[in-house]
Parts: structure tokens; C-alpha cells; sequence
């Protein structure tokens, strides 16, 4: 593990327990719920939360899912997961304590990937795009989502430094072309005042 990689998760572990306040937990949840209805998401899903944290992205994909329906949620702080589990009882839910560039998940075995709100926090977007291609499904997805615009995000960022001062955002379009090159196909990009989205297809090729 990199040293920046292990003052990030410093940084996490550090501020877990007032996460949900600092980030204004109850805004999340009201305005990302809009945005999973229009993924349509398929109720036996494997969705990949990665970069979990306290479970708000979980939480809010579950009432979406069958009780075939599933969510590996990943992080990297030990204290979020913790959190997370204790907010999020359900079975249907692996907790799980791993970096984004070595998960440990089957080839193929992922229906949708979801990013939310930490796309800028992997150091090695490249490796991270490899191993999200290979965990995929033939014709799943990836999807990073941002609920606020880049310049607000690389901001908070920007203020808050140490860690993650220097954690921003490219233009969406760059981050497109840039998931293309990995072996993922229909890259769309929307880099607008309240929303910053890249979704792409994991190509059809084993």
C-alpha cells in the first residue's frame, strides 16, 4: 500500500463517527435517490458499492433489490465499515475491507459497479478501471456519481486539505475518454451546476 493510499485511510478512520454530519447525511439520501431511479437497476442485481463508507449508498439500494438481489460494499476504513454494518443489518449486504485495485470478488461476477462520491480519493484511476473491468459481467456497469458540480467538489476538497487536498475531479469528458481505454464502451459524461456523472459499459469480450 502507498503511503498517500495509507494517510487517506488515516483520514477516514479519523473522521468516521461524524461522517454522516459533515457530509449532511439526510441531503444525500434525498437528493441520490432520484439518480438510482434512473439507472434501473434490476432487482436481482450484484451491485458494487465501492468506497461504501457509513452505508448511505447501500442503504438506499436495498429497498431497489429482491431478496435475490445483493451489494458487496467495499471500503478501505475499517471504522466506516463498522458503522456501516451496525446501520445496515441486512444479509443481503458483504461488508467488505479491501483496496479498489485488488477486490476480492470473482472474474464476471458484478451486474453494476457504483462509484458515489469517491472517484477522486484512488490514487491509480487506471488500476482501479482494470480491476473494475474484470470483476464485471460482459455488459455490466460502471457508474461514478458526484451530486454536487466538479468546481464545488475539487473545492471541499481544496479546504479541507492534508489527505485529500489535492483529490479533484477532471472534467467528465476527460474521465469518459479516459474509462474507454480500459475496455469499456458508451461512455457518457454529464459535468453540469448539480451533477457530475460517467457511465460506461463493460465490453462484451471475456
Amino acid at each position: 500500500m502507498s503511503p498517500v493510499t495509507d494517510t487517506r485511510r488515516e483520514y477516514f478512520e479519523g473522521i468516521a463517527a461524524r461522517w454522516e454530519s459533515i457530509v449532511d447525511a439526510g441531503r444525500i439520501r434525498l437528493r441520490l435517490s432520484p439518480v438510482l431511479d434512473e439507472l434501473a437497476i434490476g432487482a436481482d442485481e450484484h451491485i458494487l458499492d465501492l468506497g461504501c463508507g457509513t452505508g448511505i449508498l447501500t442503504s438506499l439500494l436495498l429497498p431497489l433489490l429482491s431478496a435475490g438481489g445483493r451489494v458487496s460494499a467495499v471500503d478501505f476504513s475499517g471504522a466506516m465499515l463498522e458503522l456501516a454494518r451496525e446501520k445496515v443489518p441486512d444479509r443481503r449486504v458483504a461488508w467488505i475491507a479491501s483496496d479498489a485495485v485488488s477486490l476480492p470478488l470473482p472474474d464476471a461476477s458484478v451486474d453494476r459497479v457504483i462509484a458515489f462520491s469517491t472517484w477522486p480519493h484512488f490514487p491509480e484511476p487506471g488500476a482501479v478501471l482494470r480491476e473494475l473491468h474484470r470483476v464485471l459481467r460482459p455488459g455490466g456497469k460502471v457508474h461514478i456519481i458526484h451530486i454536487d458540480s466538479r468546481p464545488t467538489i475539487n473545492a471541499i476538497h481544496s479546504n479541507a486539505g492534508g489527505a485529500i487536498g489535492r483529490d479533484h475531479l477532471q472534467p467528465a469528458s476527460e474521465l469518459a475518454a479516459m474509462v474507454s481505454q480500459f475496455g469499456f464502451q458508451q461512455a457518457a459524461a454529464s459535468d453540469d451546476v448539480d451533477r457530475y456523472t460517467v457511465t460506461a459499459t463493460r465490453d462484451l469480450a471475456r
